[in-house]
């Protein structure tokens, strides 16, 4: 397909940030465009196994603390989030899932699971829902390196990691390219949210090479975008 057919479906704005990237060359401008989008197809792949296994892990933790019905149980009177102030948002957000899951009369304790985003998931490590949910969650990572002065592995430290995870995760959700530094070719963010990804997994004690076998191809694509 020619530049000007290309430009004309996806339009001239959306494109302009991959023409100038590739020196106003039209073909590596297409060229990358599509390699954005098979790295997106490939990041999201490795996000999604990632994301599910976080919060069955953070699932387990909880359900041995606070019972089998523990996320619907911390928005009530008392509950863990409710009774915390500074974790209104998060009970307000788990709270309205459980009503509308409720009000359908299909909630269970999985469904409410799967409802919530990752978002949330991330937000279980930020200080007030982590000293709210009794600072156990760090407990899923028992690989996890030692601290040191230079550097502390804790709920923070996990907190930040998982934001470079979800800053990735929603560009790609809402159709923006990741393949950029600003306007130039860069897979450097990319990168930080793919290693967040693997030491996390790495923490919990899986075996990465045989979990992600046969859907990660993120380094070789980044490879070849870099090469544009």
């Amino acid at each position: 397909m020619k530049y000007h057919d290309f430009s004309k479906y996806l339009s001239s704005d959306r494109l302009n940030r991959f023409l100038i990237a590739a020196g106003h060359n039209k073909r590596k401008a297409m060229s990358l465009y599509r390699l954005n989008l098979h790295l997106s197809a490939s990041m999201l792949k490795v996000v999604a196994m990632f994301e599910v296994c976080l919060r069955n892990q953070i699932d387990r933790i909880m359900e041995t603390i606070w019972g089998t019905d523990w996320l619907r149980d911390s928005t009530l009177p008392g509950g863990i989030f409710a009774s915390n102030p500074k974790c209104k948002d998060t009970t307000a957000i788990i709270l309205s899932t459980y009503l509308k899951l409720n009000n359908k009369g299909i909630y269970t304790h999985n469904k409410l699971i799967a409802e919530l985003d990752f978002g949330n998931w991330r937000y279980m490590f930020s200080p007030s829902q982590y000293k709210a949910s009794g600072r156990v969650l760090l407990g899923m990572f028992p690989y996890k390196p030692i601290s040191s002065k230079a550097c502390q592995y804790n709920n923070t430290y996990v907190f930040n990691r998982l934001s470079e995870i979800n800053h990735i995760r929603n560009r790609i959700a809402h159709h923006e390219p990741i393949c950029f530094d600003f306007n130039t070719i860069s897979t450097v963010k990319v990168n930080e949210a793919y290693n967040s990804i693997l030491d996390l997994l790495g923490w919990m004690g899986i075996n990465i090479s045989e979990f992600l076998r046969g859907i990660d191809n993120v380094q070789s694509i980044c490879k070849r975008i870099t090469k544009i």
